[in-house]
C-alpha cells in the first residue's frame, strides 16, 4: 500500500490505520478504540510506560481552597449568569 493517497482526495478510515500498522510493525487497534469510542483511556497503563503515574489531588496544609470549603469562586461568567 502506499503511504501517500492518491492525487485528489485523502485516506478512508481503513486506508489510514492499514498505513499507520505498517509503519507502527504491530496492531493498532488498542489505539483506534480510544480514537473512535468514548471508551476511557487506561491512564495508568500508558503512564506506566514512561514510569508516570496520575495521583488524586492533596490539599496542602495552610492553603484556602474556595471549592474545598464550599464557596463558589466569582467569576465574570458566573456574574453575568
Amino acid at each position: 500500500m502506499s503511504r501517500r493517497p492518491k492525487a485528489g482526495r485523502g485516506w478512508t478510515d481503513e486506508e489510514f490505520r492499514a498505513v499507520c500498522e505498517n509503519v507502527a510493525g504491530v496492531s493498532l487497534q488498542e489505539l483506534f478504540e480510544y480514537a473512535s469510542t468514548t471508551k476511557a483511556i487506561d491512564y495508568d497503563k500508558y503512564l506506566g510506560y514512561a514510569g508516570l503515574r496520575l495521583e488524586e489531588p492533596v490539599e496542602l496544609p495552610g492553603c484556602f481552597s474556595p471549592a474545598a470549603h464550599g464557596e463558589q469562586p466569582q467569576s465574570a461568567a458566573g456574574a453575568g449568569g
